[in-house]
């Protein structure tokens, strides 16, 4: 009985400022924005790879 009684206390008189909805912005910079340079060498380096002769596999389970 007493577990409940500050189970609800604690429900009735909680703090507002905890309780009050605000947004965030939250930013995950992209691999191209974190570093240019590495990211054109990656697609530089992507389109001769599908430029050349290679091999492709599926697998399914």
């Amino acid at each position: 009985m007493l577990v409940l009684g500050l189970a609800v206390s604690f429900a009735l008189f909680s703090c507002d400022d905890w309780t009050e909805v605000e947004s965030l912005e939250i930013h995950s910079p992209s691999f191209e924005e974190q570093n240019p340079q590495l990211y054109a060498d990656y697609l530089k380096d992507l389109d001769a790879y599908k430029a050349s002769d290679h091999h492709i596999s599926f697998v399914s389970f």
